[in-house]
């Protein structure tokens, strides 16, 4: 996963040879056969072969030596591996993509050295990876668009939803779920339900255009007979949940999906596509998702440091499975902490550097338990100035919460397992409260980093 190699040689200038340099604590100049092919295949070539998701491969010593000054560059920045959150705090991810400091002080030398191949003869074979463009492999179904839809090149960012081809004609348990945008140029992000009453087929046979829109961006989410079942943004991992927990699909539904087109200014087709991965045996318990967040935001011109804050009373035990955050350009930094009976505080995630363009959904190695009273707090910085790159308005202008791209948005997506099944309705009730009761921190949070 090391990208973005063009600008970083052009500020480099042409590579230079130089003398070896060793890190510490080792003699040696790094070799790739003996150091580095196994940093690169641990952690790089999942997205960098010949297929993948990376825009260059990295599986043999020559692809690697031609990248290598760019590969120092990037993992010293921590540009790559693409992973946001902040190690240790909130524990162990199921799916964390970090490199030690002496994996990048590896690097880093070898790049200096030359790029020296070492004994290529005693090299493993690179990973094999399935030969499809589903990275958990072939899904058990695919769902997709029925037919393209035509994305014009200007205008304002579109929210289009469409039924699915197929429906599910038995009763299901999920274990993964991927998504493959059909022109990834101008898919935003993209949510997926299951409908269980048809609204959406009536509302598509009534919308002259492939799929249809609704009233409101974002109405079908409030639509009781559709469920949330999980959702795609830029840098995300196909999701795929922890052994033993699966996500339980009735019969009988449309999949639907919603896509938030954001105009590239050059015109596209999508016929993007959904994939699902059943479980193989039964499970132990079924996830459920929640939404917490806030919609009260006002983000002046030239405000560096906007906060706000939101949470959630657990009013019965539940066990957290994932948390995925969820901003716009000018989110900077956010962090969550859960707060339990006793007052023990416990870290959920801490993101200190915000990117939209690599978000994720963060599976937890082990599912942190949450007993009934325990509280859910979240807290979210922007940068609504001339000084953050990814600022979209130039001079900036005042942002409030709104479904265009250019807008800002203020939201975790949360995976529980509650202990008790009965106790799902009080839960999402409660999760739906997070909404009516945000504010400005009474004092600037502490920060992360």
């Amino acid at each position: 996963m090391l990208l973005i190699i063009i600008v970083v040689l052009v500020a480099m200038g042409c590579a230079r040879l130089s003398s070896a340099r060793v890190i510490p604590n080792q003699t040696l100049v790094p070799t790739y056969a003996r150091d580095i092919a196994p940093i690169l295949n641990e952690s790089c070539v999942e997205c960098h072969h010949a297929g993948g998701i990376g825009p260059f491969a990295l599986t043999h010593y020559e692809e690697a030596r031609s990248k290598a000054h760019a590969i120092a560059a990037a993992t010293s920045d921590r540009f790559m591996p693409p992973w946001r959150a902040k190690p240790g705090y909130g524990g162990e991810f199921r799916n964390e993509k970090i490199l030690s400091e002496r994996q990048i002080a590896t690097l880093k030398a070898w790049a200096e050295a030359g790029a020296p191949a070492g004994d290529l003869t005693t090299l493993d074979p690179p990973p094999a990876f399935p030969n499809s463009r589903w990275r958990l492999g072939e899904p058990d179904r695919v769902f997709v668009m029925p037919e393209a839809f035509e994305v014009p090149a200007t205008g304002d960012d579109i929210y289009r939803y469409f039924v699915l081809d197929g429906v599910l004609l038995e009763d299901k348990t999920v274990v993964a779920i991927d998504f493959q945008p059909g022109d990834s140029t101008v898919v935003h992000h993209a949510n997926f339900f299951i409908d269980y009453e048809g609204r959406g087929r009536k509302l598509d046979a009534d919308d002259p255009l492939p799929g249809f829109s609704t009233q409101e961006t974002g109405g079908f989410m409030a639509y009781d007979g559709a469920g949330a079942i999980g959702g795609w943004a830029p840098g995300v991992d196909p999701y795929q949940l922890p052994p033993e927990i699966g996500m339980y699909l009735q019969k009988g539904g449309d999949l639907v999906i919603e896509i938030h087109y954001h105009l590239s200014g050059k015109a596209a087709v999508d016929r993007s596509s959904l994939g699902l991965y059943f479980a193989k045996q039964p499970v132990r318990d079924y996830i459920e998702g929640l939404i917490i967040g806030t919609q009260d935001l006002d983000i002046p011109a030239g405000e560096r440091n906007y906060w706000r804050h939101f949470g959630m009373n657990v009013p019965a035990a539940m066990d957290l499975i994932d948390i995925s955050p969820h901003m716009h350009y000018l989110g900077r930094e956010m962090k969550a902490i859960a707060t339990l009976p006793d007052g023990t505080k416990q870290p959920l995630i801490c993101i200190p550097d915000w990117d939209l363009g690599w978000q994720n959904t963060f599976v937890y190695r082990h599912p942190i338990r949450l007993p009934a009273g325990s509280r859910i707090d979240a807290w979210f910085r922007y940068d609504n100035s001339s000084q953050n790159p990814a600022n979209p308005n130039s001079p900036p202008a005042n942002v409030q919460w709104g479904w265009q791209s250019t807008d800002e948005m203020s939201e975790i997506y949360l995976g529980v397992v509650p202990k008790n099944f009965a106790d799902s309705p009080q839960i999402l009730a409660a999760s739906q409260l997070s909404w009516w009761e945000s504010a400005t921190p009474k004092q600037t949070p502490k920060s992360c980093r």
